[in-house]
């Protein structure tokens, strides 16, 4: 299946401002910073959808995607990802080898951490390399990535903490 990709490049009028950016995405509500200077989708069965903050080509980007694609095992994605953090999988239904894989590629980094925001559990690894991973799992057990290499924890943590379900 080709992918296209669409690439808008405007200026969001008022991102120059303090205001954050209110956003629905999958259904949920989030408040962006401002200061958005390009966006982009693919619109694929991963719905993509990134929000530049530089004109620099790769750099300080917010990223979103409903990633449908992690494989578990027979477990839920909040066991899965508190598997993941605890580095415990001897309690659960989770695929062992997925686990280790997924824990071979995130948790290497600098920290990994869990928020309970609006009723939802949030998964977070951050990454040397490609910056802070954010998993929201959703009431019906599927998961919103959020991705983004110049946001802390912190500041992704408050991007869903504006937002109301």
């Amino acid at each position: 299946m080709k992918v296209y990709f669409i690439l808008l490049v405007f200026l969001i009028s008022g991102c120059a401002s303090s205001q954050s950016i209110h956003f629905r995405y999958e259904g949920e509500s989030y408040y962006l910073p401002s200061g958005v200077e390009e966006i982009g989708a693919t619109g694929d069965r991963e719905n993509f959808l990134v929000f530049k903050y530089s004109r620099e080509k790769g750099k300080k980007y917010l990223a979103f995607s409903n990633s449908e694609s992690i494989e578990k095992g027979d477990c839920n994605y909040s066991e899965f990802f508190s598997s993941v953090i605890q580095k415990d999988d001897t309690r659960n239904s989770c695929d062992k080898d997925k686990l280790e894989a997924f824990r071979d590629a995130f948790t290497s980094g600098l920290g990994t951490g869990h928020w309970r925001i609006n009723g939802l559990d949030h998964y977070y690894f951050i990454t040397e390399r490609t910056g802070t991973f954010v998993f929201r799992v959703l009431s019906s057990d599927e998961i919103i990535k959020v991705d983004s290499d110049f946001l802390s924890p912190e500041e992704l943590h408050s991007i869903f903490e504006s937002g109301d379900s």
